[in-house]
């Protein structure tokens, strides 16, 4: 399944002040706020350099800080982005203890976007816990008529393509059809790219559930161009996996087809991506067999 894991990056708390070539400038930040700071900007580049070890240390190292200069809504986000480099490692349990601490701490503040991600992060999480079925019906039950008075479009976005992996898994075809359709629609108002890769790959693999091939294909090639655009080697794997078995499926240029994915296994090989390698591996020795008739 395809995610969207939005990480709230936190801007530097000393602002500027716009004014005169003249004007004093600002004093500088207390000691506290300097280190504070510090931390939040190598967080920032492990998040980006995709080393989530590091980044979890660091957001933790962030959220303590600012618990100590009582800064709240700099601590709740700290939370957040520490939960998703947790659940990028695959560990789910931690991931929804921080996702809790961080929203609690954003309704006491009253900061609804904020508190609307880390709902998301929640259901992203619950989705990876066993025997979270009733927990992710309840909160999907909770969360959805709030939804439609949702402002942003883009925690709209995020919020619809959950439900729409959640509709996939359990074989909801149209009703996630639509939430894909409305996601891709919210992510394109809010100038999202990577929203708008996501959850056309997710249509992608919709349109495979639904025996679509061409339009999985076409959808394919879509998502494909646009991870290449945004550099997402992930995205840009899954796609290539996708854009072969697609050509299988309709039994139609298979150098292509094994092409894509011989490249598709290598880069899963590189990521470390050992479920999806052996996913792809398997349509690759199909495509052989099917070449070789």
């Amino acid at each position: 399944m395809m995610r969207v894991f939005f990480t709230a990056m936190i801007s530097g708390l000393a602002l500027l002040l716009a004014g005169c070539k003249s004007a004093k400038p600002p004093p500088n930040p207390p000691l506290a706020v300097t280190v504070a700071e510090r931390v939040v900007a190598q967080a920032v580049t492990f998040s980006e350099e995709q080393n989530w070890p590091a980044a979890a240390q660091q957001w933790a190292k962030a959220a303590q800080d600012y618990a100590l200069l009582n800064d709240l809504p700099h601590q709740a986000i700290a939370l957040h982005n520490q939960a998703e480099a947790e659940l990028e490692q695959n560990h789910p349990e931690p991931a929804h203890n921080l996702f809790e601490m961080a929203a609690a701490l954003n309704q006491r503040l009253g900061r609804d976007t904020e508190w609307w991600r880390d709902q998301i992060g929640l259901l992203q999480t619950e989705a990876q816990l066993t025997n979270s079925t009733a927990q992710i019906e309840k909160r999907f039950a909770e969360l959805g008529p709030r939804a439609k008075n949702l402002k942003s479009p883009l925690v709209a976005g995020l919020f619809l393509n959950e439900q729409g992996l959640w509709h996939r898994q359990h074989a909801k075809w149209d009703i996630a059809m639509g939430n894909f359709t409305e996601s891709q629609t919210n992510f394109a108002q809010a100038h999202y790219e990577i929203g708008l890769a996501t959850v056309i790959a997710n249509r992608a693999l919709l349109a495979e559930d639904t025996a679509q091939a061409v339009e999985a294909e076409s959808l394919w090639r879509d998502a494909l161009s646009r991870y290449e655009r945004l550099a997402q080697p992930l995205g840009i794997a899954n796609s290539l996996a996708g854009v072969g078995r697609s050509l299988l499926e309709q039994h139609k240029n298979l150098p292509e087809a094994k092409d894509c994915l011989t490249r598709a296994i290598e880069n899963f090989k590189v990521l470390k991506k050992e479920t999806e390698r052996q996913s792809a591996q398997a349509s690759l020795d199909k495509c052989r067999k099917e070449e070789a008739r």
